[in-house]
């Protein structure tokens, strides 16, 4: 039985009764102040732990106040939480202070789990399914173009150039036909004309920009050229002459929703040259290397989605 002051104004008496079984020790704990009964229970594994528990319990019945300068008791591991059991009287306790629970205590390497009202970021939403690009299926492109060739002929020659071509985001594979306009040599005098088609095959890889790209591709075109004698003394007809050029070039391209403009250099090997005589004469004699600067407009037909 214990009993003291309580701030001058009454006394509180106290009586504590410990019991053992299976190794554990229970204290009840019984007080009387001012016409109110409270019974209050402890269990541990060592009675030194009860005391201690007793004698925080009485310093706050004691002295509400001292429960914010006393220092935490030191947690034995190994021992349970104490929790008291509820006051045995009709009116309600006056509220007690609660002690504080020691922090939470991860395993290594464990993650602590999110509270369960947070909320989460948008990078942590899951993003709806992505729709496919316009730049990820292929789509037919059609070019028409206007340049300048010389090589192919003996002499500078204005050229016609157009194709088609499948293209992917990276990729573009396309067939080209080409046209040399008619041009007369010399101008005056005895001489001929002269005029060429051929065609190609190409294969581009797009070095991709945003809206701008550059194409640099490699192919191989073949063709005929054709003269007709014009102020000859003596009939010489038409005369005809194939050739074929493997080729590389670059370029840049600037490509919109649906087409956009086009420039390219390129540069051409004579695997077999043409050339012709026109009144016995050696007048066109075609050169190993060729280059070709040309430019003009795409229309892109995308697929529907």
């Amino acid at each position: 039985m214990l009993t003291g002051p309580r701030r001058g104004i009454g006394l509180i008496r106290t009586r504590g009764e410990v019991r053992t079984s299976s190794g554990t020790y229970r204290l009840v704990l019984e007080s009387d102040f001012q016409g109110e009964h409270d019974v209050r229970s402890f269990e541990s594994h060592t009675c030194q732990a009860l005391a201690d528990a007793a004698a925080v319990f009485l310093a706050i019945a004691l002295e509400p106040g001292l429960y914010a300068e006393l220092a935490e008791p030191p947690v034995d591991v190994d021992e349970p939480a104490l929790v008291p059991e509820p006051r045995a009287t009709e009116h309600p306790p006056s509220p007690a202070p609660v002690l504080a629970q020691p922090p939470e205590t991860l395993h290594p390497g464990a993650e602590r789990p999110p509270p369960a009202n947070a909320e989460v970021e948008p990078s942590e939403r899951t993003a709806p399914a992505s729709r496919v690009g316009m730049g990820v299926l292929p789509f037919a492109a059609l070019r028409l173009g206007v340049g300048v060739d010389y090589g192919v002929l003996d002499f500078a020659s204005l050229n016609i150039l157009s194709g088609v071509a499948v293209t992917w985001p990276r990729f573009e594979l396309g067939l080209d036909v080409l046209y040399f306009a008619p041009r007369r040599l010399p101008r005056e005098g005895p001489g001929g004309l002269y005029q060429g088609v051929g065609g190609g095959v190409r294969g581009c890889v797009r070095i991709a920009g945003t809206p701008v790209e550059v194409p640099v591709c490699v192919g191989v075109e073949a063709g005929a050229a054709r003269a007709e004698g014009r102020g000859l003394t003596t009939v010489t007809g038409v005369q005809w002459g194939p050739w074929v050029r493997p080729n590389v070039s670059v370029g840049v391209t600037q490509r919109r929703r649906w087409g956009g403009w086009w420039i390219a250099l390129q540069v051409g090997i004579g695997a077999y040259r043409t050339g012709f005589l026109i009144g016995g004469a050696s007048a066109v004699d075609a050169e190993l290397l060729s280059l070709r600067l040309v430019g003009g407009g795409t229309l892109d037909f995308h697929p529907r989605r």
